[in-house]
């Protein structure tokens, strides 16, 4: 993790890829992770940190607080897919005990190196 420049600067031993993963958390079923809304958005009565994280779930006007979108350097010779097994079976042992789901997702286009161009030129964008 760190800083996109840095990551894609990376030449020698091996050249950096920097990828954005989005990581999914899924509560297990039958647990209550919502809060009654009050005046006071800090006020979530007797709860813990998991009722901050899934308790804007089931409101659409809000940013789900259980998506997690997180930028990796990793070797140019992974692929996008290796990047999304490692995290997936990181993610699995990491919160089996609490019986929480996660759902990785690693996007190929969301891999870049320093030598990706973008297909169209500045007076297409203008």
């Amino acid at each position: 993790m760190g800083v996109y420049d840095e990551c894609v600067d990376i030449r020698y031993p091996v050249k950096g890829q920097c990828c954005l993963s989005k990581i999914k958390l899924i509560p297990p079923a039958g647990r209550d992770y919502s809060f009654n809304r009050t005046e006071d958005i800090d006020d979530f009565g007797h709860s813990h940190a998991w009722k901050t994280i899934l308790g804007w779930a089931d409101y659409q006007d809000q940013v789900q607080r259980n998506i997690l979108n997180l930028g990796i350097c990793i070797p140019d010779a992974c692929s996008a897919l290796d990047l999304q097994t490692s995290l997936q079976s990181e993610f699995d042992e990491a919160f089996s005990p609490e019986q929480f789901k996660t759902v990785v997702r690693v996007d190929p286009i969301k891999c870049r190196v320093r030598e990706d161009k973008y297909p169209y030129d500045t007076p297409y964008y203008m």
